[in-house]
């Protein structure tokens, strides 16, 4: 096997790859879609910049 038939091969299965992927998070956003109870959009989890700054303030507030 060439190194041509390699390359051929693994971009067929990172096409096939990426395109199974689409069509699963397709019809997941499908799904979502049709949930007759939707979940509302929360953050469970400030974001970083956030949370280091709280770190940052709680280790000032303790060295005073």
């Amino acid at each position: 096997m060439t190194l041509d038939e390699r390359l051929r091969i693994a971009q067929h299965d990172n096409e096939l790859r990426a395109f199974l992927d689409y069509e699963r998070r397709l019809n997941l956003a499908y799904a979502r879609s049709k949930d007759p109870y939707p979940r509302r959009w929360m953050r469970t989890h400030t974001s970083w910049g956030i949370r280091r700054d709280r770190e940052l303030d709680a280790s000032c507030g303790t060295e005073n």
